[in-house]
């Protein structure tokens, strides 16, 4: 049996970022599977074309085919760039499914996944939706489109279909289901939480630099910088901070399409308590958060979150034992969750920055017991072969 993972942002080994796919599918190969993983040769942070020796490529016995397309800045050549790929992945697909494949059809973006139903129903195999995002509900939340709007209209419909002609649906947030129940009819039985993987024998840079007691207390970003990110109320708090002379300096690593307009607006705010330090290797970033004193995250308080978050940063951290903050209210945090670290549902920056003035003044003992509460978390949780075994027991118990 062959499975194959289409998802036009999946990344292999060699690339910057997640690579949920990647570890499921090495799992699947080391059980006797062949998988494959059908992407795109866009990185979907940097918009970068990423650099392929060839059409497909093979790395840990996992087989990587990629599509290319065209780079886009705004979003009319973005939407021409997924429904171009979308097609390519069809065509490919049908050309290269054989009885008894399993087609994984991930949701990035909505076109590629109806477009891998169809080549999977045209081919005759077994067809498994995969729900990264909730796209029309994110456009209405998120975006503020009116739920009339037409490309809501067409995603709800895509959304609709697949969730209801699928084998099943896999969710990555934890509480998503209810969101396919009240919209979609959709009997929860149907509906199987598999949430990020992470490789937790991953390497962490040590550092011995010995600590100044005039040093700032060092708070780490490390993620994308898009409108989702709620990065530019993180400024708003660093500038509270800096005019209370709260001795804190915060480092962003990353990039996304809003980092030009994050580092404008931290000049015009004359910030000096804040570096954006651009996109770092896996490795490196989390050398970066292990040698911080604490970490952080932010999400928007939009009914979307009712359903839970998946943020693949949360579990670096984990990993880095460091303790976060996180602001925003979500439900199922898993930094509540786990007891990993201070949780501010809101409030505007002054009373933001009051709280991070509180929590940097915690014992070391106390900060130390939350990384490694996040850390057991993480391992009994999101190790990447914990989440390799409930996938394999959704394709072998629908075989």
């Amino acid at each position: 049996m062959k499975v194959v993972f289409v998802n036009q942002f999946a990344l292999r080994p060699t690339d910057r970022g997640s690579l949920r796919h990647f570890y499921l599918a090495q799992y699947l190969v080391s059980q006797g599977y062949r998988s494959e993983i059908v992407t795109s040769d866009i990185h979907y942070n940097s918009r970068e074309k990423l650099v392929w020796s060839q059409s497909t490529e093979v790395h840990d016995g996992v087989t990587f085919k990629v599509i290319k397309g065209r780079r886009y800045s705004g979003q009319i050549s973005r939407l021409f760039n997924h429904i171009q790929c979308a097609l390519k992945g069809f065509f490919y697909l049908v050309g290269n499914l054989r009885p008894g494949d399993v087609v994984v059809g991930s949701s990035p973006q909505p076109f590629l996944a109806f477009t891998s139903y169809l080549a999977a129903k045209l081919r005759r195999v077994r067809f498994i939706y995969e729900v990264r995002d909730l796209w029309p509900q994110t456009l209405i939340d998120l975006g503020g489109l009116s739920r009339f709007h037409p490309m809501v209209q067409v995603m709800f419909w895509i959304e609709r279909l697949l969730s209801r002609r699928s084998e099943k649906i896999v969710v990555l947030m934890p509480l998503a289901g209810l969101y396919f129940s009240e919209a979609h009819r959709i009997p929860s039985e149907k509906i199987v939480w598999v949430g990020q993987g992470v490789d937790t024998s991953a390497s962490i840079p040590k550092f011995s630099s010995a600590s100044v007691d005039s040093a700032p207390v060092e708070i780490v970003y490390a993620g994308s910088l898009g409108a989702a990110n709620r990065i530019e109320f993180l400024l708003e708090v660093a500038s509270k901070l800096q005019i209370s002379k709260v001795n804190v300096h915060f480092s962003i690593y990353g990039d996304g399409p809003e980092r030009k307009g994050l580092e404008s607006m931290a000049m015009r705010l004359g910030l000096k308590n804040i570096t954006f330090f651009g996109a770092l290797s896996r490795k490196q970033v989390l050398g970066k958060v292990a040698e911080s004193d604490f970490a952080v995250a932010l999400a928007h308080n939009s009914p979307l979150y009712k359903f839970g978050i998946s943020f693949n940063k949360l579990f670096d951290y984990f990993l880095a034992k460091k303790p976060v903050i996180f602001i925003g209210d979500v439900a199922r945090n898993p930094v509540a969750d786990a007891g990993a670290g201070f949780v501010i549902p809101d409030g505007t920056p002054g009373e933001v920055a009051q709280e991070v003035k509180k929590i940097i003044g915690n014992t070391p003992e106390y900060l130390f017991s939350m990384g490694d509460r996040g850390y057991s978390f993480l391992i009994n949780n999101h190790d990447h072969k914990v989440t390799g075994q409930k996938f394999l027991k959704l394709i072998a118990n629908q075989s």
